[in-house]
């Protein structure tokens, strides 16, 4: 968009403030120097991320587009508008922070204000008032230009990196065995140490919001975050410190999503992403909060049965045919509410029911299939082949 430099100097002192411009023009070079030195001063110049002597040549090419505005009344000029944001997405490639970069063109209104103010003699005084403001006005419209440029050539080069990302998450997720030199571009592209800590959490596409909320609240506190999506799901991924996921469960108390165990090293990141889909695709109900492998172990394993469940099924639960298939939902219930608490009277509460009830059951139980909910062993191999048998109804 182009910028207007709208403030005019009245017409009976535009002679005497044609003679100052003319004076700073003649002083450029000391111009650019008083600029420089201001400029060296700045932390992230001084740790020599563009040379003094590249500062100089973009600060002679700045002074003399300015002038050339402070000295005359129209718009802004197309080509001063194109070398500001030039100059802009330049230092945007070489990755000046945006407002280190404004406060430095800014500093050519205080060289600029300081050298007219030198020039002009006390009878200047109405139309210093006026040259202020003319001179603010240009350099204000300079660095919105120079912001726009160094916007869109972040935006390019954001855009750039992220389908990086996306092109490298994809080859690694449909590779059995990843890539080590590709493992390795993944970490430059991401930024971080391939060897580090990372944490996946998966959710479905229609609950991505809450995702996106979180990655921006570990973003904040420095963590280096992507979201990749697969279609289905979408998928966080964040460096992490530690195993330890307490502050991130917090963050999560409000997404349906499956969190996978911390992994050592991008090696494992396609294992993490698998895992974390299969949680959250066992989480049928979509309980708010984040579900873990040893929230949904049962199920867990009794979809990693696969081909083997239907035998387990009918070899642990045989004695199920003889009952009706009320009397197989209260078996059922009673083992599922038992295994939860260990508390017959706990169980009672859950099922609404006289603890007596429940240990009648879990007796019946016992009698039909011959394994007692009381023996660990036993109650294992139960409730994974209920679980197994639900699933398979289930589908």
């Amino acid at each position: 968009m182009q910028m207007h430099n709208v403030v005019h100097i009245p017409d009976h002192l535009e002679d005497r403030w044609a003679e100052l411009v003319g004076q700073a023009r003649a002083d450029v070079d000391t111009l650019v120097e008083q600029f420089a030195e201001r400029v060296g001063q700045m932390e992230v110049y001084r740790a020599g991320v563009v040379s003094m002597e590249q500062v100089k040549v973009d600060a002679f090419g700045a002074f003399g587009y300015l002038l050339g505005q402070i000295g005359g009344n129209g718009d802004f000029k197309a080509e001063v508008i194109w070398t500001a944001r030039r100059f802009g997405r330049a230092r945007a490639r070489i990755g000046i922070p945006l407002n280190d970069l404004l406060t430095a063109v800014r500093l050519n209104f205080q060289v600029l204000w300081a050298a007219f103010r030198f020039y002009a003699g006390p009878e200047d005084r109405e139309l210093l008032v006026a040259g202020v403001e003319k001179i603010w006005a240009a350099v204000e419209s300079y660095s919105n230009e120079v912001q726009s440029g160094y916007l869109e050539e972040a935006s390019k080069m954001a855009d750039k990196r992220h389908s990086e990302r996306a092109r490298l998450m994809t080859a690694i997720l449909n590779s059995e065995v990843p890539d080590t030199e590709e493992l390795h571009n993944l970490g430059r592209a991401l930024g971080v140490d391939v060897e580090s800590y990372f944490v996946v959490v998966a959710t479905r596409v229609q609950h991505d919001n809450e995702l996106n909320k979180v990655a921006g609240h570990l973003r904040a506190s420095s963590h280096t975050v992507h979201i990749h999506s697969t279609g289905d799901h979408s998928l966080l991924i964040s460096n992490w410190k530690g195993e330890d996921l307490q502050p991130l469960r917090r963050l999560l108390s409000a997404s349906i999503c499956g969190v996978a165990p911390v992994i050592h090293g991008l090696s494992g990141l396609a294992r993490a992403c698998r895992l974390a889909v299969e949680i959250v695709e066992l989480n049928v109900s979509e309980v708010r909060g984040p579900t873990e492998l040893k929230d949904l172990w049962l199920p867990f394993l009794a979809a990693r049965l696969r081909d083997a469940a239907p035998e387990l099924v009918a070899s642990v639960l045989a004695g199920f045919k003889g009952t009706s298939e009320a009397e197989q939902q209260r078996l059922t219930e009673v083992a599922l509410a038992f295994a939860h608490s260990g508390s017959m009277t706990k169980a009672g509460l859950q099922m609404y029911c006289h603890r007596n009830t429940v240990l009648n059951r879990l007796r019946k139980l016992e009698e039909i299939t011959g394994y007692d909910m009381a023996v660990p062993a036993d109650a294992a191999l139960l409730l994974l082949a209920i679980t197994a048998a639900q699933a398979e109804t289930a589908s």
